[in-house]
């Protein structure tokens, strides 16, 4: 399909399908379940009897990622036809709830679902703000995610690092940052001469999935308005920003100085809405508009004004969700011709063989898990996303993400989870000798999004202690969670704080929960909670905040 020659609305047509069932039934069998005939996993599981979506159902259980790893590492090994027929392209690495990575395999099959998603997206964003064709789109921030070889020699890389080659699915548009620039390993430097290039740069298009990502580039510019004025005006870039010499040679070749635009940038800068005084051609924001990230989106109402905002696909390295097509909204229809799509109710995640619902089933106003089928070997994978039904385009559900099931948060994309957090603090009480009865992180989105954790102690240490348990809790899981450390390093999350409570605090939670009628049994707190009102329920006697680095 040449969705170039396709306007936006008849894209918007096809994506909200009149009949998911029959869309769904072609995407499993015709493009998933026949082509894997004879693999390995396709002949353990009988798929040349399979002939309706019921038989699949019936012959293939609800997984998660652990029940794949095992045929995954041999595939990871190099070898051949164990989940797939066709042959494994390369790997897109990605964190997991454990310790361990996650490797999704790459069939040319599942490269082309996305990439069809990718330019149904993208064609419905150029159709709907043609104007954008004026200026560049800045899609990306950082790169720096290197490339690595499996065992068995195919390439792995991060998702975003791939699709970064590519445009990031949109091979329309034009990206003034070469690599080298997205590669600067200092995050201040980094934003810093992104910063520089772009108030020099015809921009149309501001783009990255984590919002905070935009709002820590107004950041800069607001900060650092002074030197930016000074490097616009003579050229170059400053000696203070500790870049590699071919970075500082690519500025000083291309930017060598422009008096009249550097007097109107402090002028643009103090206007209620700076963006569109910077880039007078601005036409669009995309980012993630969940609801988990609504902070970071609101903290960007004085830099961006009434700026039009899309959402992007609701996806992870396993799949595409759902493709948004209007601005101003999360979520968007469900992509029912890329992927085969079951649903658990999110009452019954925690089930062991909970029942799933198919597209065509879906109720507005309801919660569900995903269940992922893809031709890149992953068959009936809780993926353990939880979106929630917000209405129908034709019969085809619209869905946006809420949050991860289990006990997990994400204010930027960190993904934290219990585990990692409870980890975390109890080695770092371990090694100081602190004695905890209780402890329990909590996300905080003001002044700027962040997690307190709150702590009863057997004996309550000094200051300068609890700073340092505190400053070792945030580096612990930095070492423990990858995307916690990446987002602490470029402050798209604020340092955390610590918030001690009283001692008899948390047994007079759980006593509470009894009294409402909970079994004692039952009662457990959590370590981590998404709920930021979660806090409230406790008086905090001393707050300690941390600003060092993770």
């Amino acid at each position: 399909m040449n969705n170039k020659a396709i306007s936006a609305n008849e894209l918007r047509a096809r994506l909200g399908s009149a009949d998911p069932a029959s869309a769904q039934r072609e995407a499993l069998l015709r493009r998933i379940v026949r082509p894997n005939e004879g693999c390995e996993f396709g002949r353990r599981h009988g798929f040349a009897a399979i002939h309706s979506v019921s038989d699949f159902q019936a012959a293939v259980r609800v997984s998660r990622y652990e029940d794949f790893r095992q045929d995954i590492q041999r595939m990871v090994h190099g070898e051949a036809g164990v989940l797939v027929s066709e042959p494994v392209r390369r790997f897109f690495i990605t964190s997991g709830s454990t310790a361990l990575p996650k490797y999704i395999p790459l069939t040319s099959s599942f490269i082309r679902d996305k990439w069809q998603a990718f330019q149904t997206y993208w064609g419905m964003v150029r159709g709907d703000h043609p104007e954008m064709a004026r200026g560049h789109l800045i899609a990306n921030f950082s790169d720096g995610s290197q490339e690595q070889t499996a065992p068995g020699g195919a390439l792995c890389s991060s998702e975003s690092s791939f699709w970064n080659a590519f445009g990031g699915g949109d091979r329309t548009g034009s990206y003034p940052l070469p690599r080298e620039i997205l590669k600067i390993a200092d995050a201040e430097a980094r934003y810093y001469t992104i910063a520089r290039i772009l108030l020099e740069t015809e921009i149309s298009v501001l783009m990255a999935l984590n919002p905070s990502t935009i709002l820590r580039l107004f950041e800069i510019l607001q900060r650092y308005a002074d030197l930016l004025e000074e490097d616009v005006k003579r050229g170059g870039l400053s000696a203070a920003m500790p870049v590699e010499p071919q970075v500082r040679q690519y500025v000083v070749a291309r930017y060598q100085g422009n008096p009249a635009l550097a007097g109107k940038i402090k002028t643009a800068l103090s206007a209620p809405h700076p963006a569109i005084h910077l880039w007078p051609n601005l036409q669009l924001m995309i980012c993630w508009r969940s609801p988990m990230v609504r902070p970071y989106l609101d903290l960007l109402d004085h830099p961006l004004g009434d700026l039009p905002q899309r959402d992007y696909i609701t996806m992870a390295s396993e799949g595409i969700i759902a493709i948004p097509y209007e601005d101003g909204v999360s979520g968007g229809a469900l992509a029912v011709n890329t992927h085969f799509y079951e649903f658990i109710p999110e009452e019954f995640a925690d089930q062991e063989d909970p029942p799933t619902l198919l597209a065509h089933e879906l109720h507005a106003g309801k919660n569900y898990v995903v269940v992922l089928t893809t031709s890149g070997g992953l068959y009936r994978y809780n993926i353990g996303d939880v979106v929630h039904v917000r209405g129908f385009l034709n019969a085809t559900p619209l869905v946006e993400f809420l949050h991860r099931t289990g006990h997990t948060s994400s204010l930027t994309g960190e993904k934290l989870t219990e585990d990692q957090v409870a980890r975390a603090v109890r080695e770092t009480a371990l090694s100081l000798r602190v004695e905890l009865r209780g402890f329990t992180m909590c996300p905080v989105f003001r002044p700027f999004p962040h997690y307190a954790l709150l702590t009863e102690m057997e004996t309550v240490p000094g200051h300068d202690l609890l700073r340092r348990f505190l400053a070792d809790i945030d580096r612990n899981l930095g070492r423990h969670n990858v995307e916690y450390q990446s987002k602490r390093s470029s402050q798209r999350l604020g340092a955390p704080e610590l918030w001690v409570v009283p001692q008899g605090s948390y047994a007079a939670v759980q006593q509470r929960k009894v009294e409402a009628g909970v079994s004692d049994a039952q009662v457990k707190l959590s370590c981590l909670t998404r709920d930021p009102r979660w806090c409230e329920q406790f008086e905090v006697i001393e707050q300690v905040s941390c600003e060092l680095a993770a």
